[in-house]
């Protein structure tokens, strides 16, 4: 259950991002510091943004590194593009540069790779339908092959021959439903 929720909250962590991203941009454009950008976000965001980011504003009030504090929370809810944004804001403190325009280019790159995360999960779950109608396809037939002919079955559990062969039939489905997982199981 708590691998479900913490799931759930970084899924939902990441779908603020690319906004959370516009509005500090827009804030820092509008001549704010990181700090109050940081604040605005924290005051109108929903949760678990609003939480990651106000503990990211106290730990700095407290006297930790800001980046720190960021690449903390990168790693809680592990994000890759948090921790891009943290490594972005870093670069910029020790190199200088237009924070917005670093920004809106880490934006633009998150967006880039939520939408091919999407294309990849909407071809993932057509396999995933394929995995479950190939695997419920034998289950199924001998359930109606019982029902519409009660003992055309009867030689598979009566006979040595037919236990071997649905020992080994069984073995066979055990492997194919692993090897379907592998191939459908794909990460981004």
């Amino acid at each position: 259950m708590l691998r479900f929720r913490a799931g759930r909250q970084r899924k939902e962590f990441a779908k603020q991002l690319d906004n959370t991203l516009r509005i500090i941009s827009s804030a820092l454009r509008a001549g704010q510091s990181l700090q109050i950008a940081l604040n605005s976000v924290a005051a109108d965001s929903a949760a678990p943004m609003s939480e990651e980011i106000t503990r990211i504003i106290n730990e700095n009030r407290l006297g930790r590194d800001m980046v720190v504090a960021m690449l903390d929370v990168a790693d809680r809810m592990q994000s890759e593009d948090f921790q891009w944004f943290a490594e972005a804001v870093a670069v910029q403190r020790d190199a200088g540069g237009n924070l917005n325009d670093i920004i809106d280019t880490v934006a633009e790159t998150i967006r880039g790779r939520a939408e091919i995360r999407e294309k990849v999960r909407a071809y993932a779950a057509e396999g995933k339908a394929s995995c479950y109608v190939l695997m419920a396809l034998p289950v199924a037939l001998a359930v109606l092959y019982s029902l519409m002919n009660p003992g055309y079955l009867d030689p598979l559990f009566s006979t040595t021959i037919g236990v071997l062969l649905l020992l080994l039939s069984a073995v066979l489905y055990t492997l194919s439903a692993f090897w379907m997982r592998a191939i459908i199981d794909i990460k981004v």
